[in-house]
């Protein structure tokens, strides 16, 4: 039989070696050499922002925030502006899984940033859109002010 590419896969095949015997298996996953070796490092975070965000994370949440309010001034041009100007708190919070009490600043960021992304596609339809776009997609997270 041959493949897609005309060649028989089985002359080209390399010979497996099997292992026949292996002895003691019951030491290969040993809860003993588990935990020794391995140790307990799970650290979970709560949705409901009972953890402080780091720089990083706002950073990262603002440059998708801003692309994603660019993206969408394409096509929706002035209504995507008003859209993003009008949003209340609490949909901007629950949208990135903020608290809409402790981080009531970030949150008023995200939205001036969303509303101020939209602006070149509300003023020259699609081409200011696009060129947000691509501006907002491609900008450096760590040079985002978010503080």
């Amino acid at each position: 039989m041959l493949s897609v590419s005309g060649i028989s896969g089985v002359s080209h095949s390399a010979g497996v070696n099997f292992c026949s015997k292996v002895e003691k298996t019951e030491e290969v996953a040993s809860p003993k050499i588990v935990d020794e070796e391995i140790g307990d490092s799970v650290e979970i975070k709560h949705k409901k922002g009972t953890y402080e965000l780091t720089k990083a994370d706002k950073q990262q949440i603002l440059s998708k925030a801003r692309a994603k309010a660019a993206g969408w001034s394409i096509l929706g041009e002035f209504v995507s502006t008003i859209y993003y100007g009008l949003r209340s708190d609490k949909t901007v919070a629950r949208k990135f899984d903020l608290d809409p009490e402790k981080d009531k600043e970030f949150i008023k960021k995200i939205k001036r940033d969303q509303m101020l992304a939209t602006l070149p596609g509300a003023l020259i339809p699609s081409v200011g859109g696009l060129v947000a776009y691509i501006y907002c997609k491609n900008q450096d997270t760590s040079k985002i002010d978010v503080e």
